[in-house]
């Protein structure tokens, strides 16, 4: 993998909102959802393929902390 550079508009991104959900069904089960990174100045949600986003190739290991 290439040395990461943050994508220029990073500044405006929302440090506030969420960026994902996660919902527990039972012990054994979550759903996952990537909801993006909310741009302040376009008003838009955005993905930035490669680094941000939730797939379960690059996310797969989670583990319960009670």
């Amino acid at each position: 993998m290439s040395e990461y550079s943050p994508p220029k508009e990073s500044l405006n991104y929302s440090k506030t909102l969420p960026i994902a959900e996660i919902e527990i069904l039972d012990n054994n089960t979550i759903k996952k959802k990537w909801l993006g990174i909310y741009n302040r100045r376009t008003k838009k949600t955005e993905e930035i393929p490669g680094f941000f986003n939730w797939y379960d190739k690059e996310c797969d290991k989670m583990k319960r902390i009670e």
